[in-house]
């Protein structure tokens, strides 16, 4: 059976993402990766974007643009509506073809496990700043260390305060920081910023998009600290 494709890895938008972006949880999927040369490329999907509509159906828990785009046939000209930049906007894919399980293995690692509770001691001694991690710039030497496989920019995690959301979500060591809000981490102040601009809007989350190693980034949603 050919299973329409779009070429994106996906994230639900659970509670905390949804509020660090100001929208209503499970509604829609977060796009966290888009597959160069596939449907969604080519139809100008970007990462980042969250697809809230396939075909004029809603995406939820319940029925996921996975679910959605693998009952349309390959070749199939699909609405998609979705929220970029807080605005709503529209654009029509042609979908490809689903490759099978082995290929798909190929394309991105797994990233169900990439980041799991964390209770280094060692990390007691981190900066217990707005989201309780102490973080530098990433340095071509780091990345050396690191063994990044592709330059990349960004904040490296030098400790997490144990006690922080931060550390709940998994965050440790060696963790690049990509962005935070959509917007790109290449100081410390930039955290600080969006830290604070959160705040200002009354929200509880920044969004952080995490790279650990060479495995694929994802989105995770970190609470700030009260005070």
């Amino acid at each position: 059976v050919k299973r329409g494709y779009l070429g994106v890895g996906i994230q639900p938008l659970d509670e905390g993402i949804a509020d660090s972006l100001g929208l209503p949880k499970n509604n829609g999927e977060l796009i966290s990766r888009v597959e160069p040369g596939e449907a969604a490329a080519k139809a100008g999907v970007k990462q980042g974007d969250i697809i809230v509509k396939v075909n004029g159906k809603a995406v939820t828990p319940d029925t996921t643009l996975s679910f959605l785009v693998g009952n349309l046939p390959v070749g199939t000209r699909v609405p998609l509506e979705f929220i970029r930049d807080g605005k709503r906007q529209s654009a029509t894919v042609v979908l490809g073809e689903r490759p099978s399980e082995e290929q798909l293995a190929s394309i991105v690692a797994p990233e169900g496990d990439s980041f799991k509770p964390n209770d280094d001691a060692s990390n007691a001694s981190a900066t217990r700043e707005s989201l309780g991690l102490s973080v530098q710039p990433l340095t071509a030497q780091i990345s050396q260390q690191l063994g990044l496989r592709v330059p990349v920019k960004g904040l490296v995690v030098g400790g997490v305060d144990p006690s922080s959301d931060a550390a709940a979500k998994g965050l440790q060591r060696g963790d690049i920081i990509l962005s935070v809000n959509y917007k790109p981490a290449t100081t410390p102040a930039d955290i600080a910023a969006a830290a604070s601009a959160a705040k200002a809007a009354g929200r509880t989350n920044v969004l952080l998009f995490l790279q650990r190693g060479n495995t694929p980034a994802r989105y995770i949603a970190v609470k700030l600290r009260q005070g």
